[in-house]
């Protein structure tokens, strides 16, 4: 062994643990590295997620607050629906009121003249009603009455009245102008109705006897001699009559006679009909005759008009208006009692009409015409009125008809009012200020079915003062003829 060699000594398992330990440290840096690196990996990741978790947190609560927003705006929009129902009502109350104003202006300047019975009524029994400017003072007095009363909180009192008035309320009543100039002569209105038979002229003097006839077969007796009665006394002599039997001798008016028979049997006397509560108990009771009928109206008895043929008939009729020959411009206790002729114009009366509903439920169908001879109806099938203590108050609906519901509507619950007895809702007085007539009125009314019968003025009537069903006609239409009639 050479000394070059002295030194070289391999150690191979040294250097396998040199290698080995390198080996081991590169390794253990690397999964140190490699650590660090995922920790930052993992905490950039988290961070990302937190911050994106964040903002949506945020939007999350920015849609929450949003949320919160609209909720206050929904709660604003019911706020606002309710006021708007309310400013609604109250649109609905200001044109009613207005309504109120265009017809007390339309009217302002509307005298209203003496309307009392005509001059052949006062005499036959109308005496007193002509003066009916103590109407018209009594309205004033009650009119400023009422609206002292009713001045707090009551909205029509409060309008002010439009600049067109003088901006000034009216001063008193002046003094009547003086006459008008004649107006030029009318045309020649049409004949008037037939006079009545004048009455029996004298007897005129007597014929000459006729010559004599041939003389008769001889005759014989098989009966006693009758006793006669005293023989019916005319202004052209006697005519005898029979001993027994029913004698009948129909005369004209000049007392001729025009038939004369004699029956051979007595007719027994028939005892008395009774009297039922309505015209649909007649009917029932095989009554078909239209005509004037007895009615058991509480403890007393009143004569009415029976419609047998409309509408399967049975109809009671209490209001009726067809030639303005009875005038409707009444008082309080005209009305209550009932006027006019049950075979024409009349009203019931509000007692009778009172104490018939107060028994059963009734129907009430009104007939409309106009003067071109159209017709239309309206039928409500509920109809009642209180008593006089409670203003004879119109219980009334369930309407169907042609003619639209003019009544129903805004009529039921209202009191009753007349010339001198004011009920109306309204501040002037309804039945003063429009025709003069009886009705239920509020502020006022859309029908007036008593108002003056104002004749054919087509559309150009004077407004609300006639005979009125405004949602067939108008305002302005005073109607042919109508009638009122019940039936249970």
């Amino acid at each position: 062994m050479g000394s070059e060699n002295l030194y070289d000594i391999r150690y191979p398992k040294l250097e396998a643990v040199r290698g080995k330990g390198a080996s081991n440290g590169l390794g253990t840096l690397i999964v140190a590295v490699t650590a660090v690196i995922v920790s930052f990996v993992t905490m950039f990741v988290t961070m990302f997620v937190m911050v994106r978790q964040g903002a949506e947190l945020g939007e999350m609560k920015s849609q929450m607050g949003h949320l919160k927003d609209m909720e206050a705006q929904l709660s604003h929009l019911k706020e606002t629906e309710m006021h708007l129902k309310e400013t609604v009502t109250h649109l609905k109350e200001i044109e009613s009121q207005m309504q109120e104003i265009r017809q007390w202006r339309e009217h302002l300047d509307f005298q209203v003249k003496p309307q009392g019975p005509s001059a052949p009524e006062q005499q036959n029994g109308g005496a007193g009603r002509g003066k009916s400017a103590t109407f018209l003072y009594g309205a004033e007095v009650h009119r400023r009455a009422k609206r002292s009363a009713s001045n707090i909180g009551t909205f029509a009192n409060k309008i002010t009245l439009p600049t067109t008035l003088g901006g000034c309320l009216a001063g008193n009543q002046g003094e009547p102008g003086r006459d008008g100039r004649d107006g030029s002569t009318g045309p020649v209105g049409p004949p008037g109705p037939a006079g009545g038979y004048g009455s029996p002229g004298p007897a005129g003097s007597p014929g000459s006897p006729g010559p004599a006839g041939p003389p008769g077969p001889p005759g014989s007796c098989c009966c006693s001699t009758p006793t006669s009665n005293p023989p019916v006394t005319t202004s052209h002599g006697q005519f005898p009559i029979a001993s027994t039997g029913k004698t009948t001798i129909d005369f004209l008016s000049d007392n001729r006679v025009i038939f004369l028979s004699v029956s051979s049997t007595a007719q027994p006397q028939t005892t008395e009909d009774p009297i039922l509560e309505d015209c649909a108990a007649y009917h029932a009771a095989g009554q078909n005759t239209s005509g004037v009928y007895t009615l058991q109206v509480s403890s007393t008895s009143v004569e009415a008009y029976c419609d047998m043929n409309s509408e399967d008939g049975g109809w009671t009729v209490i209001q009726r208006r067809q030639d303005g020959s009875v005038p409707f411009n009444r008082t309080w206790e005209e009305y209550k009692l009932g006027f006019g002729n049950k075979n024409g114009e009349y009203w019931l009366g509000n007692d009778n009409i009172h104490f018939l509903t107060m028994r059963k439920n009734y129907t009430l169908r009104i007939v409309l015409e106009d003067w071109s001879g159209a017709r239309s109806f309206a039928e409500y099938s509920t109809f009642r009125l209180s008593g006089e203590a409670d203003g004879y108050r119109l219980h009334i609906s369930g309407y169907s008809g042609t003619a639209r519901d003019s009544m129903a509507f805004y009529n039921n619950g209202a009191r009753f009012s007349t010339l001198d007895r004011d009920n109306d809702a309204w501040s002037y007085h309804c039945s003063q200020h429009f025709g003069q007539g009886g009705w239920w009125f509020r502020q006022c009314s859309y029908s007036f079915l008593n108002g003056r019968y104002l004749g054919n003025c087509g559309s150009s009537c004077p407004r609300l003062q006639g005979v009125v069903w405004s949602h067939w006609k108008g305002w302005s239409y005073s109607l042919k003829s109508v009638t009122m009639k019940i039936r249970p």
